[in-house]
């Protein structure tokens, strides 16, 4: 199936998400308060995968299209308050790490890790991770990882006060003050779940991937244990960054 074929499939009449200023954070950031959702499901034949560099800001909105279209869209979606108490936390240490691949039992030595960094964890993966603190599963969807991106623009737009639409100025504000770095453990990816990496490293998030991943663009470190990888993360950058209080 097509990066194209996936995206329009997962779309049914997309919900807004609740108890948030932006209904959906990640489109609304790219084409504003008042984008249509038909607009841009019709600009889909134009995506191509070959160059999909190009097109990142709809791969990521239409994402988050699917994702408004699920009945558990609430249950993963992280309300503006919650946001607020997790950024607070913070200060306590880590970062937040988004674990994205296939389970097993690499996932689980890596969430242990993080778990002694202090990390806030949220995981992408075929079944949920043992519940603890700090860690939040978000389903196993290739475009769950949307939940992810939503709490790092929402930061960017209501915390770094930048307006709609400054996409450039999100990159930068998320390349020096961003929690969040992305742990990709993809053995087989599809199309779109490289067009998705892709979109989180373009709005300015590091990533942690194996040495047999090409990047043509993103801030990445490669490294394939566990405990190598978070000592990757940790080297790309400082991660216990101050954090802007509203």
């Amino acid at each position: 199936m097509s990066l194209s074929e996936e995206l329009l499939r997962g779309i049914c009449q997309p919900t807004p998400f609740l108890n948030t200023r932006f209904p959906f954070p990640v489109t609304q950031s790219f084409f504003g308060r008042d984008f249509h959702w038909d607009v841009l499901e019709d600009q889909v034949e134009e995506i191509d995968e070959a160059n999909v560099v190009n097109h990142l800001p709809l791969v990521l909105a239409l994402a988050e299209g699917v994702e408004a279209s699920q009945p558990d869209r609430e249950e993963h979606f992280v309300s503006d308050k919650e946001l607020k108490r997790r950024l607070a936390q913070l200060s306590q240490g880590g970062g937040w790490a988004l674990v994205w691949g296939d389970g097993g039992k690499k996932t689980a030595q890596l969430l242990d890790l993080l778990h002694e960094r202090r990390f806030q964890s949220y995981v992408v993966a075929p079944e949920p991770s043992p519940q603890r603190a700090g860690l939040t599963y978000l389903g196993d969807r290739p475009t769950s990882v949307i939940y992810y991106l939503q709490c790092l623009v929402r930061y960017a737009h209501i915390y770094g006060r930048i307006p709609l639409e400054r996409t450039d100025e999100v990159t930068r504000f998320l390349e020096e003050h961003g929690p969040g770095v992305v742990f990709w453990l993809k053995e087989d990816p599809t199309s779109l779940e490289r067009a998705l990496l892709l979109g989180l490293m373009f709005l300015g998030t590091p990533a942690v991937v194996p040495s047999s991943y090409p990047l043509p663009l993103g801030n990445a470190r490669r490294a394939e244990a566990p405990a190598d990888m978070v000592e990757a993360a940790l080297a790309i950058r400082k991660l216990e960054q101050t954090v802007i209080a509203e």
